[in-house]
């Protein structure tokens, strides 16, 4: 069952940026509730409780600039990611579109509020899957669990329930590609349109960390053999062009993971080998997203009880 997500947990949709709050709207049925999280200066409070609809215009405001690097300029990896993190933190939501060389199309999602109570989301990657997070619940409709939303209760007692709201609201939190980056050699190219531009050669085996986990598998299902996979990385690197808006915020990051083409991993290539392009657009702004129609819906709870993600029928929580 965690395989479903793992689209969604381990790629860029969820890019690990820290922070968490920020403008956000839910609607379920007939009921709807607004937050709105204002940023302080350094990004660290958030609140979730219902407000009326306020102004986030000050989420633009002043954070201290270094000097701006000239191009060729080499940058710390730690102080490249630094301000990186400080500008996410003060504004909290975003929208993306990741377009990726081993997906038949590109992936949609929008976030706010994640790793607090009002957290919402939404994501679509067509054809394989679509989620929406909003209340404490996840919905997820796949051809892999039929025509239905499958609804992931918080309140289940289900194991299989838990660990998949786990893993959602976990991983959404981690900030992967920022401690690939902290690591890795930092050069800027230049001031272009789309934002300030930096080439970003980033080793190897710290990218693997953070697109191959424990719940990764290899083709057939079977436990990946990460010892195995990092000892052939020795000395390999991949490469990230990340451009950043005026407030240090990602507008578009390329990522290049090609160089490993042909070593063989026990975790599958399609995770580890690839291209991709994400776009970032809609800082701060709130996020709305929508249960589906209780009719269109099925319980995920059915579904374990009956094994479909992977347990004995009948299978049910200890707690």
């Amino acid at each position: 069952m965690v395989q479903l997500v793992r689209p969604l947990l381990a790629g860029s949709l969820v890019l690990a940026l820290a922070g968490c709050g920020g403008g956000a709207t839910t609607s379920a049925g007939s009921t709807s509730t607004t937050t709105s999280t204002p940023a302080s200066a350094g990004g660290s409070t958030t609140s979730s409780a219902p407000s009326t609809t306020t102004s986030t215009s000050s989420t633009t405001s002043s954070t201290s600039t270094a000097p701006a690097p000239t191009a060729g300029q080499q940058i710390t990896g730690t102080d490249f990611a630094a301000p990186i993190r400080t500008a996410v933190n003060a504004v909290k939501s975003y929208s993306i579109e990741e377009r990726r060389s081993t997906d038949p199309a590109p992936s949609t999602g929008s976030v706010s509020a994640f790793g607090t109570d009002a957290m919402v989301f939404q994501m679509e990657m067509p054809g394989v899957m679509s989620m929406r997070y909003l209340d404490g619940n996840a919905y997820m409709r796949s051809p892999d669990l039929g025509p239905k939303w499958v609804k992931f209760r918080k309140d289940s007692t289900q194991p299989e329930v838990q660990q998949m709201l786990a893993s959602v609201t976990s991983d959404i939190g981690e900030n992967r590609d920022l401690e690939v980056w902290e690591n890795s050699k930092v050069t800027f190219v230049g001031a272009e349109p789309v934002g300030a531009h930096y080439k970003v050669v980033a080793p190897a085996d710290r990218f693997y960390d953070s697109v191959v986990d424990e719940e990764s598998t290899t083709e057939n299902g079977e436990e990946v053999n990460t010892s195995a996979d990092k000892a052939k990385l020795t000395g390999k690197t991949v490469t990230y062009d990340v451009w950043l808006d005026g407030q240090q915020r990602p507008a578009r990051i390329k990522l290049d993971s090609t160089s490993l083409s042909g070593l063989k991993f026990s975790a599958m290539t399609e995770d580890v080998v690839f291209r991709s392009t994400t776009t970032f657009s809609k800082w701060g702004e709130p996020v709305t997203v929508q249960a589906p129609p209780a009719a269109q819906t099925t319980d995920a709870d059915e579904l374990a009880a009956d094994g479909a993600f992977g347990s004995a029928p009948g299978a049910t929580s200890a707690a």
